[in-house]
């Protein structure tokens, strides 16, 4: 009998510890292998049930000892996932490849749903964890408090990539398209809170627009005009052309904090020409 996927929920029982996926499952229960995987905003769990659930050595009808039964899988700490994807492969031990001796997939369920997952206390967590492992010892105490405090200051550095490279001041277009990737850095973009998320041109600071995930990337769409506002209120009188950094900063749900950083180039053929004209004619004059 092929197996089949039932329910599937996410449970955090302590409401610190960590969250547990729980997949009801209908198949052979014991014996069962999983495993599991971070795909971006996605978590995946691959459950290999035995496919021959049968009483040994029975040929009535009350042979099948197929049952419906609950797996729990620990969600990775500190990591939040948009959905969920569970694939439960039915396996075959008695019909093995000759050659290699693996056991055969006979056949496979998949079930995909969104499935918010939210883990905001990653450093509170640690932090927990560490005290738990020091017993009465209070110098090892105070350094878990120590690591906490570090954990919570600090900032990762993301990258950033910002489009079009060049910004024309006189430009009627609706927007200027960010990227913000981990870079370096070990986290997931679906760790970020999206409402936290602000563009600094100088001093002067806007909310996206728009935002959606593509894959390991978080696109972000400010509006154009008031960009261009910003970079005019760099300075009393503007030159152009000009170099002008874009600074994106937020927060992840843990309580950690991130930037990055771009430059384009902003320029206005109006001002330009006039300053370019103004050069060439004061070129070669004595002061």
């Amino acid at each position: 009998m092929a197996g089949s996927i039932g329910d599937v929920n996410a449970t955090n029982p302590d409401e610190q510890g960590p969250y547990f996926l729980n997949i009801e499952v209908t198949g052979c229960k014991g014996d069962n292998t999983v495993i599991s995987d971070s795909l971006g905003s996605t978590f995946l769990v691959q459950v290999f049930a035995h496919a021959n659930c049968v009483k040994p050595d029975c040929t009535g009808d009350d042979c099948d000892l197929t049952e419906t039964f609950t797996v729990s899988v620990e969600v990775p700490p500190c990591h939040s996932y948009d959905r969920v994807k569970v694939q439960l492969f039915n396996v075959n031990c008695e019909a093995k490849t000759p050659e290699t001796g693996l056991v055969t997939l006979e056949d496979s369920r998949i079930l995909e749903q969104k499935l918010e997952i939210r883990q905001i206390a990653c450093c509170a967590s640690i932090l927990e964890q560490c005290l738990d492992s020091c017993g009465d010892n209070e110098t090892c105490k105070q350094a878990c408090q120590d690591d906490y405090e570090e954990c919570m200051n600090e900032t990762l550095t993301l990258s950033l990539s910002c489009h079009p490279e060049t910004f024309n001041m006189k430009s009627h277009g609706n927007w200027i398209t960010c990227h913000l990737a981990g870079g370096e850095e070990n986290v997931s973009i679906n760790d970020i809170d999206y409402s936290s998320v602000v563009l600094a041109v100088g001093t002067g600071t806007m909310a996206p627009d728009w935002y959606n995930q593509e894959g390991d990337a978080l696109m972000l769409k400010f509006s154009r005009d008031q960009v261009g506002e910003l970079i005019n209120a760099l300075e009393d009188n503007p030159s152009f052309p000009m170099t002008v950094q874009l600074t994106v900063t937020g927060d992840f749900y843990d309580g950690r904090h991130f930037e990055a950083f771009d430059t384009i180039d902003a320029i206005n053929p109006g001002e330009d020409k006039k300053s370019n004209k103004g050069a060439a004619k004061g070129k070669g004059h004595k002061p």
